[in-house]
């Protein structure tokens, strides 16, 4: 299996079903910290701790 598809499978954490979410905004929050970096990251960065805010506005014919 190539390693982007493998990249993929593990970050379904982090996914967001919008076929399912109503045509509003919607806010997603992640965190992140080390085990993230262990499993993600690169020789630029591999630790820290980061909170990530995602306001998603879902409309009927885009996303913003």
């Amino acid at each position: 299996m190539p390693a982007h598809f493998k990249n993929l499978r593990v970050l379904r954490e982090f996914a967001i079903n919008i076929i399912g979410l109503s045509k509003k905004a919607h806010l997603f929050n992640f965190h992140l910290e080390k085990g993230f970096f262990e499993k993600y990251g690169s020789e630029a960065v591999s630790d820290g701790r980061f909170d990530i805010e995602v306001i998603l506005d879902k409309k009927r014919r885009s996303l913003r």
